[in-house]
Protein backbone atom coordinates (compact mmCIF):
# COMPACT_ATOMS: atom_id res chain seq x y z
CA UNK A 1 0.00 0.00 0.00
CA UNK A 2 2.64 2.28 -1.00
CA UNK A 3 1.83 6.01 -0.91
CA UNK A 4 0.62 8.21 -3.97
CA UNK A 5 2.79 11.27 -5.12
CA UNK A 6 1.66 14.41 -4.69
CA UNK A 7 1.47 17.14 -1.86
CA UNK A 8 -2.24 18.82 -2.15
CA UNK A 9 -4.74 18.12 0.80
CA UNK A 10 -6.82 15.42 -0.78
CA UNK A 11 -3.76 13.42 -1.67
CA UNK A 12 -2.59 13.92 1.78
CA UNK A 13 -5.75 12.78 3.51
CA UNK A 14 -5.33 9.56 1.17
CA UNK A 15 -2.07 8.94 2.15
CA UNK A 16 -2.71 9.02 6.11
CA UNK A 17 -5.32 7.08 5.63
CA UNK A 18 -2.82 4.51 3.92
CA UNK A 19 -0.42 4.90 6.89
CA UNK A 20 -3.24 4.44 9.65
CA UNK A 21 -4.15 1.35 7.76
CA UNK A 22 -0.33 -0.39 6.90
CA UNK A 23 0.02 0.88 11.05
CA UNK A 24 -2.81 -0.77 12.88
CA UNK A 25 -2.71 -3.75 10.55
CA UNK A 26 1.12 -4.31 9.53
CA UNK A 27 -0.16 -8.05 8.10
CA UNK A 28 -2.47 -7.58 5.05
CA UNK A 29 -4.00 -10.34 3.23
CA UNK A 30 -6.63 -9.64 -0.20
CA UNK A 31 -9.04 -12.52 -0.34
CA UNK A 32 -11.40 -12.10 -3.52
CA UNK A 33 -14.91 -13.64 -3.98
CA UNK A 34 -17.21 -14.07 -6.05
CA UNK A 35 -20.82 -12.62 -5.99
CA UNK A 36 -23.11 -14.83 -3.42
CA UNK A 37 -26.30 -14.44 -5.48
CA UNK A 38 -26.72 -13.26 -9.18
CA UNK A 39 -30.10 -11.96 -8.77
CA UNK A 40 -30.04 -8.13 -8.10
CA UNK A 41 -33.38 -8.44 -5.76
CA UNK A 42 -31.73 -11.77 -3.81
CA UNK A 43 -28.75 -9.44 -3.13
CA UNK A 44 -30.43 -6.46 -1.47
CA UNK A 45 -31.57 -9.05 1.30
CA UNK A 46 -28.67 -10.70 1.22
CA UNK A 47 -29.06 -11.28 5.28
CA UNK A 48 -32.23 -12.25 4.92
CA UNK A 49 -30.98 -15.94 2.91
CA UNK A 50 -30.35 -18.63 3.72
CA UNK A 51 -26.99 -19.93 3.62
CA UNK A 52 -27.71 -23.02 1.60
CA UNK A 53 -28.97 -21.01 -1.15
CA UNK A 54 -26.31 -19.08 -1.95
CA UNK A 55 -23.87 -19.99 -4.50
CA UNK A 56 -21.63 -23.28 -3.90
CA UNK A 57 -18.82 -21.53 -4.97
CA UNK A 58 -19.39 -18.61 -2.15
CA UNK A 59 -20.34 -20.98 0.40
CA UNK A 60 -17.03 -22.65 -0.40
CA UNK A 61 -14.37 -19.51 -0.48
CA UNK A 62 -16.73 -18.18 2.76
CA UNK A 63 -15.69 -21.11 4.66
CA UNK A 64 -12.05 -21.57 3.42
CA UNK A 65 -12.08 -17.26 4.64
CA UNK A 66 -13.26 -18.54 7.53
CA UNK A 67 -10.58 -21.67 8.04
CA UNK A 68 -7.67 -19.06 7.08
CA UNK A 69 -8.78 -16.43 9.58
CA UNK A 70 -8.91 -18.86 12.73
CA UNK A 71 -5.73 -20.60 12.14
CA UNK A 72 -3.96 -17.32 12.07
CA UNK A 73 -5.85 -14.98 14.31
CA UNK A 74 -4.67 -15.00 18.03
CA UNK A 75 -6.54 -14.25 20.92
CA UNK A 76 -7.36 -10.34 21.90
CA UNK A 77 -6.26 -9.49 25.43
CA UNK A 78 -6.55 -6.77 27.98
CA UNK A 79 -4.39 -6.30 30.94
CA UNK A 80 -2.25 -9.34 30.07
CA UNK A 81 -5.54 -11.72 29.99
CA UNK A 82 -7.28 -13.49 27.25
CA UNK A 83 -10.90 -11.91 26.08
CA UNK A 84 -13.44 -14.53 25.22
CA UNK A 85 -16.14 -13.75 22.43
CA UNK A 86 -18.46 -12.27 25.51
CA UNK A 87 -15.97 -10.59 27.01
CA UNK A 88 -15.15 -8.97 23.91
CA UNK A 89 -18.67 -7.98 22.76
CA UNK A 90 -18.72 -6.12 26.69
CA UNK A 91 -15.85 -4.49 26.25
CA UNK A 92 -17.02 -2.85 22.41
CA UNK A 93 -20.02 -2.54 24.78
CA UNK A 94 -18.51 -0.29 27.49
CA UNK A 95 -16.57 1.73 24.27
CA UNK A 96 -19.96 2.30 22.40
CA UNK A 97 -21.69 3.34 25.34
CA UNK A 98 -18.59 5.85 26.42
CA UNK A 99 -19.01 7.29 22.68
CA UNK A 100 -22.70 7.62 23.03
CA UNK A 101 -22.49 9.48 25.62
CA UNK A 102 -20.03 12.37 24.62
CA UNK A 103 -16.71 10.92 26.12
CA UNK A 104 -13.46 9.38 25.48
CA UNK A 105 -13.64 5.49 25.90
CA UNK A 106 -11.28 4.91 29.30
CA UNK A 107 -9.63 1.27 29.23
CA UNK A 108 -9.19 1.23 32.99
CA UNK A 109 -12.73 2.35 32.88
CA UNK A 110 -13.37 -0.46 30.47
CA UNK A 111 -11.60 -3.00 32.22
CA UNK A 112 -13.13 -2.10 35.74
CA UNK A 113 -16.75 -2.75 33.66
CA UNK A 114 -15.72 -6.01 32.01
CA UNK A 115 -14.56 -7.21 35.70
CA UNK A 116 -17.79 -6.46 37.29
CA UNK A 117 -19.27 -8.32 34.42
CA UNK A 118 -17.63 -11.13 34.40
CA UNK A 119 -17.96 -11.61 38.21
CA UNK A 120 -21.67 -11.36 38.14
CA UNK A 121 -21.55 -14.14 35.21
CA UNK A 122 -19.09 -16.28 37.13
CA UNK A 123 -21.73 -16.40 40.04
CA UNK A 124 -24.19 -17.74 38.15
CA UNK A 125 -21.85 -20.27 36.87
CA UNK A 126 -20.97 -21.06 40.30
CA UNK A 127 -24.29 -21.59 42.12
CA UNK A 128 -25.29 -23.64 38.77
CA UNK A 129 -22.13 -25.86 39.25
CA UNK A 130 -23.23 -26.00 43.17
CA UNK A 131 -26.65 -27.58 41.98
CA UNK A 132 -24.84 -30.01 39.52
CA UNK A 133 -22.64 -31.46 41.76
CA UNK A 134 -25.05 -31.59 44.44
CA UNK A 135 -27.05 -33.88 42.20
CA UNK A 136 -24.16 -35.68 41.06
CA UNK A 137 -22.24 -36.69 44.05
CA UNK A 138 -25.04 -35.82 46.99
CA UNK A 139 -28.67 -36.81 45.84
CA UNK A 140 -27.51 -40.36 45.26
CA UNK A 141 -26.18 -40.86 49.24
CA UNK A 142 -29.20 -39.53 50.30
CA UNK A 143 -30.44 -41.38 52.90
CA UNK A 144 -26.76 -40.86 55.01
CA UNK A 145 -25.87 -39.75 58.42
CA UNK A 146 -25.33 -35.60 58.87
CA UNK A 147 -21.79 -35.92 58.84
CA UNK A 148 -21.15 -37.39 55.76
CA UNK A 149 -23.76 -35.08 54.40
CA UNK A 150 -21.45 -31.85 55.69
CA UNK A 151 -18.23 -33.68 54.77
CA UNK A 152 -19.92 -34.43 50.84
CA UNK A 153 -21.05 -30.92 50.96
CA UNK A 154 -18.00 -28.93 51.81
CA UNK A 155 -16.11 -30.95 48.90
CA UNK A 156 -18.97 -29.55 46.59
CA UNK A 157 -18.48 -26.30 48.64
CA UNK A 158 -14.69 -25.82 47.92
CA UNK A 159 -15.15 -27.27 43.70
CA UNK A 160 -17.94 -24.78 42.91
CA UNK A 161 -15.63 -21.77 44.50
CA UNK A 162 -12.77 -23.13 42.67
CA UNK A 163 -15.10 -22.49 39.79
CA UNK A 164 -15.90 -19.20 40.46
CA UNK A 165 -12.13 -17.96 41.20
CA UNK A 166 -11.05 -19.58 37.76
CA UNK A 167 -13.84 -17.74 35.75
CA UNK A 168 -12.33 -14.24 37.28
CA UNK A 169 -10.38 -12.32 35.05
CA UNK A 170 -8.99 -10.07 37.49
CA UNK A 171 -6.76 -11.90 40.05
CA UNK A 172 -8.74 -9.84 42.76
CA UNK A 173 -11.17 -12.37 44.35
CA UNK A 174 -14.99 -10.36 45.39
CA UNK A 175 -14.69 -11.11 48.84
CA UNK A 176 -18.54 -9.80 48.99
CA UNK A 177 -19.41 -11.92 46.26
CA UNK A 178 -17.63 -15.39 47.90
CA UNK A 179 -19.95 -13.88 51.10
CA UNK A 180 -22.75 -14.22 49.02
CA UNK A 181 -21.91 -17.45 47.44
CA UNK A 182 -21.34 -19.43 50.49
CA UNK A 183 -25.12 -17.58 51.82
CA UNK A 184 -26.76 -19.06 49.01
CA UNK A 185 -25.40 -22.60 49.35
CA UNK A 186 -25.81 -22.88 53.36
CA UNK A 187 -29.21 -22.11 52.09
CA UNK A 188 -29.74 -24.83 49.85
CA UNK A 189 -27.99 -27.31 52.29
CA UNK A 190 -30.35 -26.37 54.89
CA UNK A 191 -33.30 -28.20 52.18
CA UNK A 192 -30.82 -30.78 51.17
CA UNK A 193 -30.43 -31.06 55.49
CA UNK A 194 -34.52 -31.68 55.98
CA UNK A 195 -34.70 -33.88 52.72
CA UNK A 196 -32.06 -36.05 54.06
CA UNK A 197 -33.79 -36.25 57.63
CA UNK A 198 -37.08 -36.65 56.17
CA UNK A 199 -35.83 -39.93 53.82
CA UNK A 200 -34.00 -41.04 56.75
CA UNK A 201 -36.73 -41.51 58.50
CA UNK A 202 -38.61 -43.58 56.22
CA UNK A 203 -35.42 -45.51 55.60
CA UNK A 204 -34.04 -45.97 58.88
CA UNK A 205 -29.99 -46.23 58.57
Amino acid sequence: MAPQPGFSDDIEVKNRIRRLLTTFFPERECFTMVRPLLKEGDLQNLDKMDMMKLRPEFYEQVMSLRKKILEKMKPKTLNGKNLSGDMYIGLMTSYVKAINEGTVPNIEDAWTYLCREQAEKAVEETLTTYDKLVNENLMKRIPTTLDDLRTQHRLVVQSALDVYKEKLISDEVNEEAVKELRKKMKEKFSKLKAFNDKESIVYPL
